[in-house]
């Protein structure tokens, strides 16, 4: 005999629902609302923070930071990490709080206690750098959503100085999810303020050469700029550059007496870390280029010493490399989103990081070079995942420079 099947229960729609409920009477209507607040806690939180008032809100609010967090921290205040009872809160929370900027103060507090115990305490499980990434992701969301809909409001300055001090450590931590929150931090679409009308574009794009020269490459004595479309130096330029880079640092290096490294262009393999100690000086004080100058590069060409002096204008900093050309790597500055084309030495950046996906986060220093963009070569990568909005916000920064004519092709 033929099993019978189970037939099931059609929901109403949306539609359908709200059409139900006009048609109920008062009374009716009464009971259907009694029924629901008694069906479970989460619908009679729901139906409280709607009819109670605003006193309501703030108690219940204050009532689910404080289980939050006994999620990171036990009654003696040491840490313990019921992270899946703390997203299970949040979850709970963001499904019957009917304002998106108690939300993301959640959120926000989430990251902070999971922060706190990254800073302060030693062999950290992966599941809270999970924990707080994704959870970064998700304010990020929430945050956009109230800047969009007007609900965030004067809350906004508020917020921004709150995530500003969450993110500022990294600037003084060697942990990368510090790096991770400020670069996720950076895809909030905050309040839209006016694009001054007398903004000076920068002319150039990621596909051709151009740009604004060198004030050093335009002058009478000055080398020619380089216009061949390569992603690396031509290599005669190759030669040029590590002459007066090697030449710089062993300068700098007797005088400041940083390291043992000697004679920088005769040694057949160099420690980078050991060139970067030398080279780090340098950018972080260029005053020393022009002691260089004044002494032993006097003796050097006009054209040369101009190529020098032009170093002063050094870049330092976080950059993401987010995509490669032709015709060099597309380098976005974390600090000001401004957008690069730059070219390697010999190798380019593509090759130089061809094992990592892209977009990388990088350290690294930014110089002019007869006309072209070029690093110092010393650019060290960071273990850090991008989620997609951060991928999607940096694309979206890529097209906009280029829409614009702002990617910078020269320094």
């Amino acid at each position: 005999m033929a099993e019978k099947k189970t037939e099931k229960a059609k929901k109403l729609t949306l539609p359908q629902f709200r059409k139900a409920v006009r048609n109920l009477s008062e009374g009716e209507t009464a009971e259907l609302l009694e029924g629901l607040y008694r069906s479970s806690p989460e619908a009679a939180d729901y139906l409280n923070l709607r009819i109670s008032g605003e006193e309501f809100r703030k108690a219940y609010a204050e009532e689910i930071k404080a289980k939050l967090k006994d999620c990171f921290y036990n009654k003696k205040g040491k840490a313990r990490l019921l992270l899946d009872d703390a997203a299970d809160l949040i979850g709970r929370f963001e499904r019957v709080y009917p304002e998106q900027t108690g939300i993301a103060d959640m959120k926000c507090t989430y990251i902070e206690h999971g922060t706190d115990i990254i800073k302060y305490y030693t062999r950290i499980p992966d599941s809270l750098y999970r924990g707080v990434e994704k959870m970064a992701d998700s304010l990020v969301k929430t945050l956009n959503a109230a800047s969009a809909d007007g609900s965030l409001g004067s809350m906004d300055i508020a917020y921004r100085t709150r995530l500003e001090i969450l993110a500022a450590d990294s600037r003084n931590s060697g942990d990368y999810i510090f790096d991770f929150l400020d670069m996720t931090f950076k895809t909030i679409r905050w309040k839209k303020k006016e694009e001054a009308s007398d903004e000076k574009s920068l002319p150039g794009t990621g596909d051709a050469p151009g740009g604004v020269e060198d004030a050093e490459a335009s002058a009478p004595d000055a080398l020619p700029v380089i216009t061949d479309s390569s992603n690396v130096l031509p290599e005669e330029d190759v030669k040029l550059f590590y002459k007066l880079f090697f030449g710089l640092l062993d300068y700098v290096n007797e005088k400041k007496k940083i390291n043992e490294l000697r004679n920088l262009g005769l040694q057949k393999s160099l420690d980078p870390n050991a060139v970067k100690d030398i080279a780090r000086a340098v950018w972080k004080d260029t005053s020393l280029i022009d002691e260089f100058l004044s002494g032993p590069g006097s003796v050097l060409p006009a054209g040369e010493q101009a190529i020098l002096r032009s170093w002063k204008r050094v870049r330092s900093g976080r950059f993401i490399i987010e995509r490669n050309l032709k015709k060099g790597s597309v380098v976005i500055d974390m600090e000001d989103d401004s957008v690069y084309l730059v070219r390697g030495i010999i190798t380019s950046l593509e090759e130089m990081f061809h094992y990592r996906p892209l977009p990388i986060l990088a350290n690294a220093d930014l110089l002019p070079f007869k006309g072209v963009i070029i690093t110092d070569g010393l650019v060290y990568p960071l273990n850090i995942f991008m989620g997609g909005g951060v991928r999607k916000s940096l694309k979206d920064a890529y097209n906009s420079a280029k829409k614009r004519g702002q990617i910078h092709t020269s320094l």
